[in-house]
C-alpha cells in the first residue's frame, strides 16, 4: 500500500512539473495516414467524417472532422486503433478526448498508454502499459478526461519514465454478438 501511494505521489509529482498540453489529432485534415500516421487492425472500420450531422451533446469544441468508428463482432472484441508517438509526457494530467455516442449499446473504449524509455518508440513486451475502460452509453458528444493517476499498470515494470511511447485505443462491445459505433474527436494529453 505505502508502495502504491509513493508511486502515485511519486508520478503526480513528475507531472505536475510541467503543465504543456499536446493535441494528439483533432482529425481537421480529413486524414489517418498523415500526421499522426493511424494503424488499425482486426474488424474495425474508420472514416474521417463532417461533423455538420454530428451536433448533438456537447459539441462547441468540435471542428469540422471527425473519426467515425465502427464494426460488428460475434465475440465482444471488435478491433482497435494506434499511433506511435514516442512524446514527453511527464507533465500530463490527463488523456481527453471527444466522443459522439449513439446512445445504450454504442460499445467501449479501452485507452491503452505504452510507457517508452527516454527516447526509444519501440515498444518492449514486458514495459509499463496503463489501462483504462469507458463504456459509451449516451447519445450525442461528451467531452471525456481520464486522470492518469486512474489509469492501471497492467505491464510488469512499476515505474513511469514520462514518455508516451504509443496510443492503443481498442473498441468491445457491450454484447456478446453486437458492435461499436462512435465518432472521436480531439485526443489530447494535458
Amino acid at each position: 500500500m505505502i508502495r502504491k501511494f509513493f508511486a502515485v505521489s511519486c508520478l503526480l509529482l513528475a507531472i505536475a512539473s510541467n503543465s504543456t498540453a499536446y493535441t494528439i489529432d483533432d482529425f481537421e485534415d480529413g486524414l489517418l495516414k498523415n500526421k499522426p500516421s493511424w494503424f488499425s487492425f482486426d474488424k474495425i472500420s474508420l472514416r474521417a467524417v463532417s461533423t455538420r450531422d454530428l451536433r448533438d451533446g456537447e459539441s462547441d469544441k468540435i471542428g469540422a472532422y471527425a473519426l467515425l468508428v465502427g464494426g460488428a463482432t460475434k465475440d465482444w472484441y471488435v478491433g482497435g486503433i494506434g499511433v506511435v508517438l514516442g512524446l514527453d509526457a511527464a507533465s500530463a494530467r490527463s488523456f481527453n478526448l471527444d466522443i459522439y455516442g449513439y446512445g445504450e449499446g454504442s460499445g467501449k473504449i479501452k485507452v491503452e498508454l505504452y510507457d517508452g524509455n527516454k527516447n526509444n518508440t519501440e515498444i518492449e513486451t514486458k514495459d509499463d502499459l496503463w489501462v483504462k475502460e469507458l463504456e459509451i452509453n449516451w447519445y450525442g458528444w461528451r467531452q471525456v478526461s481520464f486522470p492518469l493517476s486512474e489509469f492501471k499498470n497492467m505491464g510488469t515494470k512499476k515505474n513511469r519514465s514520462g514518455e508516451l511511447a504509443k496510443l492503443q485505443l481498442i473498441f468491445i462491445s457491450t454484447t456478446q454478438m453486437g458492435g461499436i459505433n462512435c465518432a472521436l474527436d480531439n485526443l489530447r494529453v494535458d
